[in-house]
């Protein structure tokens, strides 16, 4: 399987768990534990994920939301 180019921001939204649950391990496994940041809807709102997309880890490396 090629490996493309990650994003900086993933949405997974839908109703899928188990879908949802593959979706976010594979990324997790391409990114590592320590470069992920998770909010949910449920207790973070719009300018929380701006505030998060906005900051930089320590050392300003490959993040994602």
């Amino acid at each position: 399987m090629a490996t493309t180019e990650l994003k900086p921001v993933y949405l997974i939204t839908g109703g899928d768990r188990p879908k949802i649950h593959r979706a976010l391990r594979r990324l997790r496994d391409r990114i590592g534990e320590e470069g992920v940041e998770l909010l949910s809807a449920n207790d973070a709102g719009g300018d929380d994920a701006v505030a998060a997309c906005n900051s930089m880890g320590l050392l300003g490396g490959g993040r994602r939301l």
